[in-house]
């Protein structure tokens, strides 16, 4: 997932390269600008999947580097791997407050949790 948000910021074109059309002036964010429900956020969305799946797999790939790789003992593999996850996942969601047209979601957050729940129970826990 971190992968994923690098790529998506630098993949943006600096506001110098895009065209007269697409610019707009940017007003300072202040705390009434502000809001969590911008656009509809649906539960059943393609952002979600995306949110599931980087975390899920973000989990798998933190908890196999830091126990196999690194050769941590338990129990930091599986702390680093789930805390990990979920700050990158919050702290997307605190950066999505500060562009315009973005939005903060709780819905991305849930997609998130669970995505690390399923990844915990796939890759860390012992049946």
């Amino acid at each position: 997932m971190t992968l994923l948000l690098v790529l998506s910021i630098l993949g943006q074109p600096p506001p110098a390269a895009m065209p007269e059309s697409l610019r707009t002036t940017q007003k300072p964010v202040g705390i009434e600008r502000i809001s969590v429900h911008r656009q509809p956020d649906r539960w059943l969305a393609m952002d979600k999947f995306w949110h599931f799946s980087a975390s899920f797999v973000t989990v798998g790939a933190a908890y196999h580097l830091s126990a196999n790789r690194v050769n941590m003992q338990s129990p930091w593999p599986a702390s680093l791997a789930l805390g990990g996850t979920l700050t990158v996942g919050v702290t997307k969601e605190l950066c999505d407050l500060a562009g315009p047209g973005r939005h903060f979601s709780w819905k991305d957050l849930a997609a998130d949790a669970a995505g690390i729940c399923v990844g915990y129970f796939a890759f860390i826990h012992r049946f």
